[in-house]
């Protein structure tokens, strides 16, 4: 087959979603997993109440930014505790790890995300997420995603926990649809790198990208959990794109395009910030190489700066009009 067949747009996307798919349901909470660590008859509508209340008692100490919280974090050696052997009900100082089974997955970042849903109220205007490494750009669309998995009853939303320490195949529910969420961006970068190289370098270069992109062991690991990692590596992936369009073409327009989408990545995770750089590079070819007017050029690269800032701190605005309403 022609490496410029139209063909390969479609195996992409199915190879990316095989690989995202397989195993897609690993480390989630089950009743099997619980059955395997709390003693028998120990689950009890009682027992769920009673991990209810020291859920909602723990969170309450952290206050409403959970980072900002020095109980959130690790802060040493408080002292020793002993607990007796052979008990059938968990002390006090166990409690949260067997209420972990009923409610967390097997990587420690994923349930983060739900927790900062948890505290948001969409219907009252609440949209503060109270954590502030991830950005609005994934956490907005996070949680549009899951509305749309529940409103497709695919994930079980509730505003309660009740519902998931009973039957915790609810909570693996969320997790299932929002590791989806990070499969659509994963095939998302695959098309990128395909369009990327056939556009620019060639259409074996395409594919040889999209291929050693999806077979990549740390891109496949991230592919499988509840992070943004996936999506802003498709914005950067964009931003290249429209940075390679702007040096061809130029224009206003093209500068602010490259801008806003720099914005997003950025938007979902801080550390993206380098991914800004491209239309400055763009800017700079255009000028040094291409002998563009640099006035124009400078006020495009402005422009860009400007749409940037729009699409990164669109969240932030949106919280300040609300609280001041």
């Amino acid at each position: 087959m022609s490496a410029r067949s139209s063909l390969w747009p479609a195996l992409i996307v199915a190879l990316g979603l095989a690989l995202g798919l397989f195993g897609i349901r690993w480390g989630l909470p089950s009743r099997a997993r619980l059955n395997r660590v709390i003693p028998p008859g120990l689950d009890t509508s009682e027992f769920q109440q009673r991990l209810m209340v020291s859920w909602s008692k723990m969170h309450e100490s952290f206050g409403p930014d959970i980072m900002l919280s020095q109980k959130s974090g690790f802060s040493g050696i408080l002292g020793v505790q002993r607990v007796a052997p052979d008990w059938m009900r968990p002390p006090l100082l166990l409690e949260n790890s067997v209420r972990s089974f009923y409610l967390r997955s097997a990587h420690e970042d994923e349930q983060t995300f739900l927790i900062i849903l948890s505290r948001m109220r969409p219907w009252r205007f609440e949209l503060n997420p109270h954590f502030f490494t991830y950005g609005g750009a994934y956490i907005y669309a996070l949680g549009a995603w899951l509305a749309l998995g529940a409103a497709l009853h695919l994930a079980a939303l509730h505003t309660s926990l009740a519902p998931y320490l009973a039957d915790p195949a609810q909570m693996a529910s969320l997790y299932v649809v929002g590791r989806l969420f990070t499969v659509a961006a994963y095939v998302g970068c695959g098309l990128m790198l395909l369009r990327i190289g056939r556009r620019h370098l060639g259409a074996e270069a395409g594919i040889f990208a999209a291929l050693f992109f999806f077979l990549s062991p740390g891109v496949i690991v991230q592919a499988h959990v509840l992070k943004p990692h996936m999506l802003w590596s498709f914005f950067v992936l964009c931003t290249l794109e429209l940075s390679l369009d702007l040096l061809v073409a130029g224009g206003l327009a093209a500068y602010a395009a490259v801008g806003a989408v720099s914005g997003l990545a950025v938007g979902t995770f801080i550390e993206a910030w380098p991914a800004c750089l491209a239309v400055g590079f763009a800017c700079a070819l255009r000028i040094w190489t291409l002998h563009k007017p640099p006035a124009t050029e400078l006020k495009g690269l402005a422009i860009a700066a400007a749409a940037s800032r729009m699409t990164l701190k669109v969240p932030t605005r949106l919280i300040w009009i609300v609280r001041v309403k």
